[in-house]
């Protein structure tokens, strides 16, 4: 797989978005949330808690605040968990 530059990462929109959940030491309970676009390959952000806030200001860096869908989605998807 060819490395992708900087600028076509940020010129190309994200359509799938996934987030996962890791401990960086098993049994300690500290996780982290490993954001990553899996039809670029290519890892966005390594997020340093599992905390909503942190979350959502990735999710508006990442789309630059021009588009809010993807964070009123996981806005919808919690309320229907929670």
């Amino acid at each position: 797989m060819g490395k992708k530059t900087t600028a076509a990462r940020q010129t190309k929109p994200i359509r799938v978005l996934n987030i996962d959940e890791i401990a960086l030491e098993k049994g300690h309970g500290n996780f982290v949330l490993v954001l990553s676009a899996p039809e670029e390959g290519y890892v966005l952000d390594v997020l340093p808690d599992r905390e909503r806030k942190t979350l959502e200001n990735c999710i508006i860096s990442i789309n630059r605040g021009k588009d809010q869908e993807a964070l009123n989605t996981l806005q919808s998807e919690n309320k229907r968990v929670n």
